[in-house]
């Protein structure tokens, strides 16, 4: 029997604005049953993940689910199945972004924000005294700022891409980094660890565009900064069989970043933060 077609009443805000792109993406799909989507997933090895019919439920009904690969893998099946580009520029159903990253957005935004922001009548006033308008804000009282393991939590790094000659080697690496939390984040060094000739070891390099690797300060609510690595003349292989999209599964990408507070933590790709000395 195929599913009813019944767009999901939510409280507006982040998980609402999660779920109703997925579930419009999946109407353009042809609405398959959460089961044959699940199988369909399964077959597909080209996918990060198969999820099961109960997170597809999940994604398109109610609620985020927890893993960014099963909300990547079901995005993709149903753009394949909706006849879009997951990744082309514009495909998004309601921005000028791509599609997979307008999901992205959006699911961080409904894992991540802070719960007052999730629905508008539970907001509560700010009394925080606002931050000086300098590249470098003064640290707030450690009393008066949100807890800092939800602000830590809420940078990302999102949309790794490769490219190059394929099959021979990779010429460039980019990703984004995004602060969806109520603070600036500052004194931002990214580091990018790289696979040698023989496969085995992994080594760092910074960015070019930001010189020593050090980015002074990302708002709160601004854009993604991307992060972009020059790897020509490093001889790093794209080993024969795999996809573009399959490349940046090869690399390690690191931030190190200081909150506003004075603590330095740590974020890699598909990791959320934990604390550095």
């Amino acid at each position: 029997m195929p599913p009813k077609l019944k767009r999901p009443v939510l409280a507006p805000g982040p998980v609402a604005d999660f779920v109703y792109l997925l579930f419009d993406l999946w109407c353009l799909a042809g609405c398959p049953t959460h089961r044959d989507l699940a199988k369909q997933m399964k077959a597909n090895d080209d996918l990060p993940a198969s999820p099961s019919h109960e997170t597809i439920r999940k994604a398109l009904g109610r609620d985020a689910p927890t893993r960014w690969h099963d909300v990547e893998a079901i995005t993709r099946m149903l753009a394949e199945l909706a006849g879009k580009n997951p990744t082309g520029p514009g495909s998004s159903l309601v921005s000028s972004a791509s599609l997979l990253e307008d999901v992205r957005h959006r699911w961080t935004r409904a894992r991540f924000a802070p719960e007052a922001e999730a629905i508008p009548s539970q907001r509560v006033t700010d009394r925080r005294p606002a931050l000086p308008d300098t590249s470098v804000p003064e640290p707030l009282a450690r009393s008066e700022r949100q807890p800092i393991t939800r602000q830590a939590r809420a940078v990302v790094l999102t949309d790794a891409g490769c490219s190059g000659q394929q099959f021979l080697t990779v010429s460039d690496f980019q990703v984004r980094l995004g602060n969806y939390g109520a603070e600036p984040i500052l004194r931002i060094e990214a580091r990018l660890f790289y696979p040698t000739a023989d496969g085995k070891a992994l080594h760092p390099r910074g960015p070019a565009q930001f010189g020593l690797g050090v980015l002074p300060v990302l708002p709160a609510g601004a854009p993604p900064k991307s992060l972009n690595w020059d790897l020509k003349g490093l001889s790093v292989s794209w080993p024969a069989g795999l996809e573009p999209h399959q490349l940046p599964a090869l690399f390690r990408t690191e931030v190190e970043f200081t909150d506003v507070d004075g603590d330095r933590w740590l974020v890699a790709l598909n990791e959320q933060a934990r604390r550095v000395k």
